[in-house]
């Protein structure tokens, strides 16, 4: 369950952290070209190449990079 910022989601998916992400930057006037990258865990929610937060997130800026960090 993801409960970030007051919304909850039975099942956290790349798109339901996308357009919490996406909402934030809106609503503080910050345009997506601003956003130049993530480091995330490696989680499929995170980096799928289809449904995850970061293939949302080159949509909205083609710069985008993604880092993995794996901890051991």
């Amino acid at each position: 369950v993801l409960g970030v910022f007051g919304w909850f989601f039975e099942i956290t998916k790349g798109k339901n952290i996308f357009e919490i992400v996406d909402y934030y930057l809106k609503f503080d006037n910050l345009p997506w070209d601003k956003c130049i990258g993530v480091c995330t865990d490696g989680a499929p929610t995170m980096t799928g190449s289809v449904k995850a937060f970061i293939s949302f997130s080159e949509t909205r800026n083609e710069n985008f990079v993604s880092y993995i960090e794996k901890l051991l």
